[in-house]
């Protein structure tokens, strides 16, 4: 027996970043335990600084990565040569390391009038980051940015390559910086999200970032869009629609390919307006808001087989159609000012 557990510490790639990855799994259960007592104007003194510490642990860094593949002889990208030849392919950078950990961990949320029960951290952390995005009070400063920062948070853990699926108790625990679990906890990790595609799909997060686009029926930005959330927004759409087909049948249920030609045709209109080129604030997120926006429709017929015919309509000129609304499809019109 303890022979096996010497062995599980040595080849559990957690080991290696355990205090950066424990560290990512109290900053995550810190958000979500702010986030139930459900007024965000009240915990503007801690929760700004938890979701810009979340964001820097998640997000990669060449500096941190460096060091730890100084530190265990990886090139990085995988979790070493071996698993390169067996055709490894999850995320094993600091960043993508914590995050995934996330995925099997289990806390006690205590709510107001409601018994504390043991949920998933990753599904509740995606939940609270909607509650973030959702917040109505979109003119306050803090708000605005916490939002964006719920929007990079929900980015980078889209872009997360999964950990290989668990087959044994053994596979299960070297996905968490805490050694091999109790016989007890088994059935609840068996139970734990594979991905975190799968869990912002599965979660309200993914109608929080949809609810970001304007609708189809558009034909200018209202005064309520945030073109920068909108776009990061945009970005976290299109990573989960290179994901998979689930997530794409998701998100077109939520009437995505409609909102991103949308996002693409005002985009252009509004770019074209803004004279003073690229010294316009307002013009780099339009052309960002534009170029994630195609990234995004590229993801959904690359990945998801879908014809053409559903995002062009060459056959119609103008930007609008007969009603004075934005075409559901790019006209020759949008696609040649696309061009250049």
């Amino acid at each position: 027996a303890c022979a096996e557990t010497v062995a599980m510490e040595r080849d559990n790639p957690y080991e290696k970043d355990a205090v950066y990855v424990k560290d990512t799994i109290l900053v995550a259960e810190s958000i979500v335990q702010i986030c139930a007592q459900g007024d965000l104007m009240a915990v503007q003194a801690t929760l700004p600084s938890m979701l810009e510490r979340l964001c820097i642990l998640i997000s990669p860094s060449n500096d941190v990565d460096a060091t730890r593949n100084d530190r265990t002889g990886q090139s990085g990208g995988i979790a070493s040569q071996e698993d390169a030849k067996a055709g490894a392919c999850y995320d094993s950078t600091s960043a993508g390391m914590a995050a995934n950990a996330l995925l099997t961990q289990f806390v006690s949320i205590n709510q107001p009038s409601q018994q504390s029960t043991q949920e998933n951290l990753a599904v509740l952390l995606a939940n609270a980051l909607a509650h973030i995005l959702n917040t109505m009070n979109s003119t306050d400063t803090s708000i605005k940015a916490m939002q964006m920062q719920s929007a990079i948070a929900l980015t980078q853990l889209a872009a997360t390559e999964p950990p290989p699926p668990p087959v044994t108790s053994f596979d299960q625990e070297q996905y968490s910086p805490y050694g091999h679990p109790p016989p007890s906890t088994m059935n609840r990790l068996a139970s734990a999200p594979t991905s975190w595609c799968f869990v912002i799909v599965t979660s309200s997060a993914l109608a929080a970032l949809v609810s970001k686009l304007p609708q189809p029926s558009a034909t200018a930005f209202d005064n309520t869009c945030d073109l920068d959330l909108c776009w990061k927004c945009v970005w976290s759409i299109g990573n989960l629609a290179g994901d998979s087909e689930t997530a794409r049948e998701a998100l077109r249920g939520m009437q995505v390919l409609p909102r991103l030609i949308t996002c693409i045709s005002l985009g252009i209109q509004h770019a074209t307006v803004c004279r003073d080129g690229n010294n316009n604030p307002h013009f780099r997120s339009l052309t960002s808001l534009v170029r994630y926006s195609v990234w995004g429709l590229t993801n959904f017929v690359r990945e998801g087989g879908i014809p053409l015919r559903e995002f062009f309509d060459f056959e119609s000129e103008d930007n609008l159609n007969n009603n004075g609304q934005q075409h559901r499809r790019l006209t020759t019109f949008v696609f040649k000012q696309l061009l250049t």
